[in-house]
């Protein structure tokens, strides 16, 4: 029997409303995108503990609408979005045109996709960025793709 995919967000602040994330200046600076980020089941509580890593004091079972998220999932994806984001000059991703057209992001088959940079892409910086995304995750940049959120 399958078990079904849960997306948690771990936080130590409570949160009563998810708000939209705007393009700024400070977003296109980051290997990460600015918004609500979460992770499938509980692989960023277990990455936390393994790596004793912050202590978080809220967590939330999110109901996510991934209608109009961009989904990187395989290597080809991850290639496309790079030729297609990727900013030479700021050696970042141009998360405010991944804003623009999407409402958020999720990466799933993380460890293949790691091992794939890590072994044909060598870590060249158009790629180094992902391994900052740590785990199977997702960042939600609308509040409309967060159709639920449950302290658990």
């Amino acid at each position: 029997m399958a078990t079904q995919t849960k997306y948690i967000h771990l936080s130590n602040q409570l949160i009563n409303l998810i708000h939209d994330e705007k393009p700024t200046k400070l977003n296109n600076t980051g290997l990460k995108p600015k918004g609500l980020w979460f992770s499938k089941n509980n692989e960023w509580k277990e990455f936390c503990e393994n790596n004793q890593l912050w202590t978080y004091i809220y967590e939330y079972e999110l109901d996510i609408d991934f209608a109009n998220f961009l989904i990187i999932d395989t290597t080809k994806k991850l290639d496309d979005f790079v030729k297609k984001y990727y900013s030479p000059k700021t050696t970042c991703i141009k998360w405010n045109s991944v804003l623009k057209d999407y409402s958020g992001i999720y990466f799933d088959n993380f460890i293949a996709i790691r091992k794939y940079i890590m072994e044909e892409k060598k870590f060249t910086m158009d790629y180094i960025w992902f391994l900052g995304v740590d785990i199977n995750s997702g960042c939600a940049f609308r509040q409309s793709s967060v159709k639920s959120f449950v302290k658990i």
